[in-house]
């Protein structure tokens, strides 16, 4: 029923009125989202690939193990949880900004809020990357040793 009445008018004549005015209302809310998945996919993309090459080409048996030991956490963690996190972690007075205090790296009044488009991008990205680097990581390992050794040799 619903899908019917998007399409009347309010003279109950059909017409495409109501998709106009939500493009007027929201067309720049729509614009923001997609820049922001472009975002944060491109740095999903580049972070997964960094790490997952690592896991499996990585010379350092002990910092493989402990990347592959790391980049898994926010897989255990649900979306809600990382929202309220990031929200006490990248507020204004959060975590972060108390620790760069902390350290004299920043002044109480030169701290700043991300929880702006950067904080969605970051808790995005944070939540994303051990999903797409799992991929990644298993699209690598199943390439054939002698393949990556020639691809070595050759530079």
């Amino acid at each position: 029923f619903s899908l019917i009445s998007a399409f009347e008018g309010e003279a109950g004549n059909w017409t495409l009125e109501n998709f106009t005015k939500a493009y007027e209302l929201y067309s720049k809310d729509i614009l923001f989202t997609v820049l922001i998945i472009a975002l944060a996919t491109t740095l999903i993309a580049v972070l997964s690939i960094a790490i997952g090459g690592y896991i499996t080409l990585g010379e350092h048996p002990t910092l493989v193990a402990i990347l592959r030991w790391l980049y898994r956490w926010p897989l255990f963690i649900p979306f809600v949880v990382a929202g309220q996190l990031m929200r006490t972690f990248l507020a204004k007075n959060g975590m972060m900004n108390n620790t760069f205090v902390s350290l004299g790296w920043l002044e109480p009044l030169q701290t700043t809020s991300l929880l702006d488009w950067r904080g969605i991008v970051i808790t995005f990205v944070w939540k994303q990357t051990p999903f797409v680097t799992l991929l990644v990581a298993g699209a690598m390992a199943s390439l054939d040793r002698a393949t990556i050794e020639s691809a070595r040799n050759l530079g």
